[in-house]
């Protein structure tokens, strides 16, 4: 019998670790990739091997990257997401109307996942890209989401993620972080000033799927052009329509 580390299933834990450590370190060659991951040197070399025959892996100068298969399969993923395909042409739309930086996304395992980004005449350039994985306790977005789970399912993200500071301005106090999240649930949307990036500001609303929330949409801008007319009334406002008629569009689709 099987134990739960070992057999097929340790095997599958070292591919997808090897898979993470080039993600994160970039191309290794394969005493690089056995000393990080503290596996011999053979273990390594197959699994580098066998992701490199299905397409997951290609070799240069002797190392490893990552193929464009997973490219592929990204796409796919996000493809087979009804809900990009649907809100795409809202989104695109509000970076028209509002010149900034639009991101779509949606929650996984406690985390907020950004599966697409438009890009307005006056966008700020930020780390952010399809794919990204970001902190929900400190970006508009993920706030959004998490003021629309019970206070069970938040505290158990909480305790699992921590709220970390990542700026002064980030909530690290988990009492005022759930008085804050019951505001942005009665305003029906959250903004951040500089909670994730310093004097950037976002502004985020929820996309419901039969009363449930699916995702989010947000808006981000530099703080030196958001007056508070903008930020507090006429951004939330364009970031609400867009939202509502994506949820609409989802509701019929």
């Amino acid at each position: 019998m099987q134990t739960p580390n070992s057999g097929p299933l340790k095997s599958t834990e070292t591919t997808l670790e090897i898979v993470e450590a080039i993600r994160e370190h970039g191309a290794l060659g394969v005493t690089e990739t056995a000393t990080i991951l503290d596996i011999p040197k053979s273990t390594a070399s197959d699994h580098l091997r066998t992701l490199r025959k299905h397409g997951y892996l290609i070799t240069e100068d002797g190392k490893y990257r990552l193929g464009l298969r997973f490219l592929e399969l990204g796409d796919h993923a996000r493809n087979d997401h009804g809900f990009f395909k649907t809100a795409k042409p809202e989104v695109d739309q509000l970076a028209r109307n509002t010149g900034e930086l639009v991101h779509l996304s949606v929650k996984e395992n406690g985390a907020g996942v950004i599966i697409y980004e438009a890009e307005g005449e006056r966008a700020v350039s930020l780390d952010t890209f399809v794919g990204r994985r970001v902190p929900m306790h400190c970006t508009a977005l993920g706030q959004v989401m998490l003021a629309n789970m019970s206070r069970e399912r938040v505290a158990e993200i909480i305790a699992e993620k921590g709220l970390p500071a990542v700026t002064e301005e980030t909530i690290t106090d988990e009492e005022r972080f759930f008085r804050h999240l019951e505001t942005v649930r009665e305003d029906g949307y959250a903004t951040i000033r500089g909670e994730r990036v310093p004097e950037l500001g976002s502004i985020a609303v929820p996309v419901k799927k039969n009363g449930t929330v699916f995702g989010a949409v947000s808006v981000c801008c530099p703080m030196s052009r958001a007056s508070d007319e903008r930020f507090e009334a006429e951004l939330p406002k364009r970031v609400l329509e867009a939202a509502n008629r994506i949820t609409l569009d989802l509701k019929y689709s």
